[in-house]
């Protein structure tokens, strides 16, 4: 093959498949072959200035692949797709200073090293883990349970080791027997990741009972969130009051059907429930009896709105079958102004412990934590997406599950809504364009399971750490050895 096809070719079909890594049209295999192709134009490129195109082809496509997606102006969509490309960018040039240097154990280890610690960082960022490589891996059922062990940062190394191992029988006209011990390591430790999840998956089995729980949403006539953007005045209440209400009194009749069908744990969709600050008290009351009158758990979800001023109160309460408030959360990442005070709620109920989260907060594994820490069971999770960016915004929340060993209910509206247990197999599926009826029920396992994420928390990631300084300390030895002998 003429190697300018090949360098620039497999550079740009690598970009073009980040289009298809989240968001829009995400396609699970597309993060495992982007960066195969990727470096192996950025280790074919004679001159680094050649990468740029390449470089400014991947900013493209994941632009592309974002537009829409959120409610934001173009250029911060643009300023995102920067972001995001920054683990992916760091690895390239790195293993291509590697790959130039000659050294064989760089050009399989670095990459995957540079890219899974960078990774880890982007998840401190203002978008989390929504673009880490290994989110959109939920799928693959038996290969996500690694996550259990090592969180999300050894499936983004695995699929960075893949990459530089697939380089280096391609460099060797993929003869398997040149490319050596490599090779044989990479399928071990497929064997294992696909064995524990297989075995996993096979024998973890809910030994205390289920308990059925109902997410419930009620369509939206119009966009009730511009009432904040406006500064939320107070003549607006006359405009949009009865409109409100009507949607009120919809999702109360909704939650008595569930009840009605036997759910013990009735929740809303996201700031399902609008109104404004005066309004609060009398639906408090409601909510109350409702749950005291049904007997149920009973989570709603106002968003109130506070006049004269561009902040809202996007809430789940907590209310037990006694009627008492059990908890308040209010959502903690958010692009609104929030006074959360970042602590993770949890109670204990004859159904396990119960915990909830907002939308966005389940794409923040050191969040979460707090849940396992508290010994939560089963995760409640109010959302609000667009259709853009379903089902995959649902679907890489729930791997928060299989880290810390809870069921998760992630129930959305304008989005797809499913329930999973702790180890990620789906108990329930709606998406909200196929129904009219946004009512969903699922039995969940009342007990969780420990895992050795939850227990260790991030050792994997002070591995990856501790291999990068390893790694630099030799790097600068060679550099002292290189002067010595001039």
């Amino acid at each position: 093959m003429n190697k300018n096809i090949e360098r620039f070719g497999s550079g740009l079909v690598g970009a073009v498949l980040i289009l298809f890594v989240g968001l829009h049209w995400h396609i699970a295999i597309a993060a495992w072959l982007s960066p195969i192709l990727l470096i192996r134009s950025f280790r074919l490129m004679g001159r680094w200035y050649e990468t740029l195109p390449i470089l400014a082809a991947t900013a493209l496509f994941r632009l592309l692949s974002i537009t829409g997606g959120w409610d934001m102006p173009l250029y911060m969509e643009f300023v995102f797709s920067l972001l995001v490309l920054l683990p992916l960018w760091t690895a390239l040039y790195i293993d291509r200073w590697c790959a130039r240097s000659g050294k064989r154990l760089g050009m399989l280890l670095m990459f995957p090293l540079v890219y899974t610690a960078s990774d880890f960082l982007l998840g401190f960022s203002p978008v989390g883990t929504v673009f880490s490589p290994a989110a959109g891996q939920f799928g693959y059922a038996a290969l996500v349970q690694t996550v259990s062990l090592t969180g999300l940062w050894g499936l983004t190394f695995l699929i960075g080791l893949t990459a530089t191992i697939v380089n280096l029988t391609w460099e060797n006209n993929f003869d398997l027997r040149r490319a050596g011990r490599p090779v044989i390591v990479l399928a071990a430790v497929f064997a294992v990741v696909l064995a524990y999840g297989y075995s996993k998956n096979l024998l973890t089995r809910p030994a205390a009972g289920t308990v059925r729980i109902a997410g419930v949403t009620e369509t939206h006539p119009r966009d009730y969130w511009v009432i904040t953007d406006s500064g939320t005045p107070p003549e607006s209440k006359t405009e949009y009051a009865e409109e409100l209400n009507a949607i009120n009194d919809r999702l109360f009749a909704s939650s008595q059907r569930a009840a009605d069908y036997g759910a013990k744990i009735i929740f809303w969709s996201e700031g399902n429930a609008v109104m404004y600050e005066d309004d609060l008290d009398a639906f408090l009351e409601r909510a109350q009896a409702f749950a005291q009158e049904n007997q149920v758990y009973f989570a709603p979800t106002p968003l109130v709105l506070h006049y004269g001023r561009t902040k809202n109160d996007n809430l789940v309460l907590l209310f037990g079958p006694d009627g008492d408030a059990l908890f308040r959360y209010e959502k903690t990442i958010s692009w609104y102004p929030t006074e959360s005070d970042g602590i993770v709620p949890a109670v204990e109920t004859p159904w396990g412990t119960l915990s909830s989260v907002i939308c966005f907060d389940l794409d923040f594994p050191s969040l979460l934590r707090q849940a396992y820490s508290r010994d939560v069971d089963i995760l409640l999770v109010p959302g609000f997406d667009t259709e853009l960016i379903s089902p995959y915004h649902t679907q890489i929340g729930l791997l928060r599950g299989i880290e810390y060993g809870f069921s998760t209910f992630r129930h959305a509206n304008k989005s797809t809504s499913i329930a999973a247990d702790y180890a990620g197999n789906t108990l329930a599926y709606q998406n909200y364009f196929d129904t009219d009826d946004r009512v969903m029920i699922a039995d969940l396992p009342i007990k969780g399971i420990k895992t050795l994420y939850g227990e260790l928390g991030d050792w994997f990631i002070v591995l990856v750490w501790a291999a990068l300084a390893a790694a630099v300390v030799l790097a600068l030895r060679d550099l002292v050895r290189q002067r010595d002998r001039r």
